[in-house]
């Protein structure tokens, strides 16, 4: 008896997280353009206060097999969210999100360092530095082409999520919060369809370190994107930690795992490993700045090769 008493001790409110991952979502080409997990672990809102989040996140795309697809260029993914504590322990999110496809800047750095560190190109030297192009050789036949002319500023689909606090945890187990997700085809992109999701996620504090984990299932309305067959589901995955420097600024590193994209083509059916490396910093009570960097560590044809992540989050009310 003793043993589940301190086991289920409570702690105070909060103690079990801190300032939480980056607001950071996939960004390999598909994951664009569908449904993917936010690690929406800030600490709660009260009942009826309010927080603007605003993110930007640059990548650089590549990959390339011969007669199977190219995809060389650049993205720009801006968000806008608004967020409202229902209760003490539920939260509402609205999300309008944009993307700007273009081709770029980062090449000639990135080609730079490769070669500087003596890492291969991946071909990346065999093509026009910053040029637009994204071209698919369908399993069944026929040519999916965008190019320059097809790149540019877009609205993407509205993202509406729920996030209810189920328990603050306990000095020996964790925070519990589930959050389900409905991506709303209002956008211009090619993603299109209701997409739907649930997120499971466990936050604990150990020693001064604070733990994140992240289980998302997702659902897909939409099966075929530029020609390829998607999967109709997907798993993602996030573990991330956060080491606290000062009361007001973190250290962060996490990884966003993704279950493969499409059914069978070639590294866009394997899983994808975002690594992000960052801080967060509160520069004044109720105001969030974070940063970011972006590598692909794992899988190097089929996530983005490298990026920068900034944010800006304000709670008011």
């Amino acid at each position: 008896m003793h043993f589940l008493e301190v086991l289920l001790d409570p702690v105070s409110e909060g103690s079990n997280r801190h300032h939480g991952p980056l607001l950071l979502q996939g960004h390999s080409l598909f994951q664009l353009l569908r449904l993917s997990m936010l690690p929406w672990i800030t600490p709660l809102l009260h009942k009826g206060e309010f927080e603007l989040q605003s993110t930007a996140t640059w990548v650089n795309l590549w990959g390339w097999k011969p007669s199977g697809y190219l995809v060389d260029g650049e993205a720009l993914r801006l968000s806008v969210a608004l967020c409202y504590g229902l209760s003490n322990s539920v939260q509402l999110r609205l999300e309008v999100p944009a993307t700007y496809l273009t081709g770029g800047i980062m090449d000639s750095f990135i080609e730079g360092f490769h070669d500087t560190f003596g890492y291969v190109q991946a071909y990346r030297d065999a093509f026009p530095r910053n040029r637009f192009r994204v071209t698919f050789y369908a399993p069944g036949g026929g040519e999916y082409r965008l190019d320059d002319e097809d790149a540019g500023f877009a609205l993407s689909d509205l993202i509406l999520s729920l996030k209810w606090d189920l328990s603050q945890g306990t000095r020996y187990l964790p925070a519990v919060m589930v959050a389900p997700s409905l991506k709303i085809p209002t956008g211009d992109n090619e993603g299109g369809g209701v997409d739907g999701g649930i997120t499971l996620y466990l936050t604990k504090r150990v020693w001064r370190l604070y733990g994140y984990f992240g289980l998302q299932y997702a659902r897909y309305s939409k099966e075929e994107i530029l020609g390829i067959s998607m999967n109709p589901d997907q798993w993602i995955f996030l573990i991330g930690l956060e080491c606290p420097l000062t009361e007001r600024f973190s250290l962060l590193l996490q990884d966003l795992i993704h279950t493969g994209v499409t059914k069978d083509f070639y590294a866009f059916s394997e899983s994808t490993h975002e690594l992000a490396l960052g801080f967060k910093y509160e520069f004044r009570k109720g105001a969030l700045l974070e940063f970011g960097l972006i590598e692909n560590l794992v899988n190097y044809e089929n996530s983005p090769d490298f990026g920068f992540h900034s944010g800006l989050s304000y709670r008011f009310g």
